[in-house]
């Protein structure tokens, strides 16, 4: 309940937006008359909130990111795969950091390592006041749409980064547990040298996570 009183505070504030949710649930007819009946209790008409049950193939899918011009994450618990995706497809995701364990801040997590640490906020007032403003601000939602994909591909899906880092980590530990006796290259891959040759063989390219061209993310839209 506490999701669904922002989310309609923000349909307040921002006239003529629209809601689309998504979820398995909203195959059934009664659960979203109940829902439409709640947002009508919160004088939020029924042409503004719509809902779709699961869509069965990717491609549909990830198209249905382009009818959004933000995402707003669900709390406590965060979306993981859905905030990626929606960044992958050009929307931004405001989420709303909690302080307990991994599943209410990893949308947080994923942003700032996204390079977006403005998008997670600390208190509901200030998730709602960051939905409006941004919903209003088309300059900003278009130079978002345009880098987001390429902040993916640079900074969350940089394996080498990660398990540079992830080296570094293990190698730290291992050193604390020996009481700081150094363990250089122990855990480190194994590089080149005269009796040992790098390594030539070619590996099949990568397959590809980009989705179909048609997938790219458009402009926001006019509201």
């Amino acid at each position: 309940a506490d999701v669904l009183e922002l989310w309609s505070q923000i349909l307040h504030k921002v006239p003529h937006s629209r809601l689309l949710l998504k979820a398995k649930s909203f195959a059934s007819k009664r659960i979203r008359s109940e829902l439409t009946d709640w947002f009508g209790k919160k004088g939020i008409a029924a042409s503004r909130v719509e809902m779709l049950p699961l869509i069965t193939t990717r491609s549909s899918h990830l198209a249905l990111y382009h009818r959004m011009d933000i995402g707003l994450d669900p709390f406590p618990y965060a979306g993981t795969t859905t905030t990626c995706e929606a960044l992958w497809m050009g929307v931004p995701v405001i989420t709303l950091k909690g302080t307990d364990c991994h599943v209410h801040r990893v949308g947080a997590s994923l942003l700032e390592h996204c390079g977006y640490p403005w998008l997670a906020v600390d208190s509901r007032e200030a998730y709602v006041e960051l939905a409006a403003s941004l919903a209003a601000d088309r300059h900003r939602l278009c130079a978002l749409r345009s880098e987001f994909r390429e902040r993916m591909r640079t900074r969350l899906c940089n394996a080498e980064q990660w398990m540079d880092a992830y080296e570094r980590t293990l190698e730290t530990a291992l050193i604390d547990a020996r009481g700081g006796d150094t363990c250089a290259g122990f855990l480190r891959r194994p590089t080149a040298t005269a009796d040992t040759p790098a390594d030539t063989t070619t590996s099949p390219p990568p397959t590809s996570a980009s989705p179909p061209a048609s997938s790219s993310p458009p402009p926001p839209r006019h509201r």
